[in-house]
């Protein structure tokens, strides 16, 4: 079968990364790259329905007005501190210990 095309518009559940989400690209390390990132602006994905190999592609916005390219395996979401915090306290982790763990009773 022939290799099919979509965009993020037409087929969402297809794409990791939506309109509107902050990206960096990765530095050699695997770090995020901040002089390389903004916001998604388009995508594109082009692969085989039936499966095998697919290539992800999107277009992301710089903060000062420029575009660039990058394949998904290159971009990492980023997270301001209100997003963070949201996401930290729905995933139920505990991030202070209780006091009445904190005191044991020694039997001797």
């Amino acid at each position: 079968m022939a290799a099919q095309t979509f965009t993020i518009a037409q087929a969402p559940e297809r794409f990791r990364f939506r309109g509107g989400d902050r990206v960096a690209r990765t530095d050699a390390e695997g770090y995020a790259d901040l002089e390389h990132a903004g916001v998604v602006t388009d995508g594109r994905w082009t692969g085989d329905l039936s499966g095998g190999s697919y290539d992800e592609t999107y277009r992301i916005r710089r903060d000062d007005g420029n575009y660039f390219r990058a394949r998904k395996i290159h971009l990492l979401r980023l997270f301001d501190d209100a997003a963070r915090a949201a996401s930290s306290a729905s995933s139920g982790f505990v991030t202070a210990i209780p006091n009445t763990l904190s005191k044991r009773r020694v039997l001797s």
